[in-house]
């Protein structure tokens, strides 16, 4: 059979099909199965019948990986939009080569004095050393750091970002000490180490740290880091204490909302820049409870530790805006504003800068 054919040696996989358009496609009976389920996005959290292949082989995906379903206990669904996420995961970073340049760009340049320092060679060891997931570009325009993967974050990142920007226009970060929840690689900790008097930065995953160290060091910069469980927050939170917060990104990966916000609110003496996805009325599935009272929201499905851009566990729960703003004052917060509401991919999102009384 030609190369390419839907069942040649090459492209059987664990009794998979490997259409000619390169679609990955789940074996009939599953896919019947799944029918209830499967989504008409590609997105996190939900589970498609088929995921897009750039190679025909797929040895991250085999058939000791796929669920079972006369094993007792096995939540069918769960399992299957799991192993469907991996096996389109272990495509991507398998088999797609990153076709992004070394070197050549114009713009989003900046100052970063040590990785000027550095020849080629010595550049091109440090972005393999570190399993990097977005980049910056020096002032020769070389990039430090790396994509996702083909699909994702294969632009040099900008810095600073808008929202730092506003925010240092919104509550004056001169002179004060700033927390960072959720650094990632360091981009953002970078932009504001150049307006704060201090930066502390932390992350739940110790690699995201190290990352945020190295890019640092590159552009001359040195935040206070700490690797910290956000839903677990250290006993002794005056290690977090600031006058400024900036939590961009990462209330929509938490599973414990509510209660994350009221202990952090402890540590932040007077501001907070919070820009997170919130759920629609019509779209709340659940209600938990926390801090006393009953709270609706809309469960969203996570992929763990693995996944750089998940949260720690298998879900978070998005809140509605008015409940947010509720928690938000419980928190001490009196001056609550709502900058932006902006549709994205994955839902509705805001952006909210709070500020406690003088």
């Amino acid at each position: 059979m030609r190369s390419g054919g839907l069942l040649s040696p090459r492209n059987r996989l664990a009794g998979h099909v490997l259409s000619r358009s390169g679609d990955l496609r789940i074996p009939a009976g599953i896919e019947a199965y799944g029918r209830g389920w499967s989504s008409r996005h590609h997105r996190r959290g939900q589970a498609p019948t088929r995921c897009r292949a750039s190679h025909p082989l797929a040895r991250g995906a085999t058939a000791s990986t796929m669920p079972r379903a006369h094993d007792a206990g096995v939540d069918m669904i769960g399992a299957l939009r799991t192993w469907a996420w991996k096996a389109r995961r272990a495509l991507q970073r398998r088999f797609i080569q990153k076709r992004v340049p070394t070197a050549g760009y114009l713009e989003q340049r900046v100052s970063a004095p040590r990785i000027e320092e550095l020849d080629d060679a010595s550049l091109a060891e440090l972005n393999r050393l570190l399993p990097w997931h977005c980049f910056v570009v020096d002032a020769h325009g070389r990039r430090f750091g790396d994509v996702a993967w083909n699909a994702k974050r294969t632009s040099p990142e900008q810095i600073p970002d808008r929202r730092i920007v506003l925010l240092d226009e919104a509550i004056g970060l001169r002179g004060k000490t700033v927390l960072e929840i959720g650094c990632f690689e360091g981009v953002q900790t970078t932009a504001l180490c150049e307006r704060a008097k201090l930066v502390k930065a932390v992350d739940s995953r110790i690699e995201n740290v190290v990352k945020t160290l190295v890019r640092c060091w590159g552009l001359g910069h040195a935040p206070e880091l700490m690797v910290c469980d956000v839903e677990r927050l250290p006993a002794d939170t005056a290690r977090l204490r600031c006058d400024v917060c900036h939590h961009v990104g990462v209330l929509y990966h938490l599973r414990e909302p509510v209660a994350h916000l009221i202990a952090l609110a402890r540590s932040i003496d007077g501001a907070l820049m919070l820009d997170t996805h919130v759920a629609r009325p019509a779209e709340l599935d659940g209600e938990y409870e926390s801090n006393g009272r009953i709270w609706r929201y809309r469960r969203y499905g996570e992929h763990g530790r693995k996944d750089p851009f998940s949260g720690m566990y298998d879900h978070a729960k998005w809140l509605t805006e008015d409940d947010l703003v509720e928690v938000l004052r419980v928190c001490g917060f009196v001056d609550i504003e709502i900058r932006e509401r902006r549709d994205e991919r994955n839902g509705l999102r805001i952006l909210v800068i709070a500020q406690k009384p003088k």
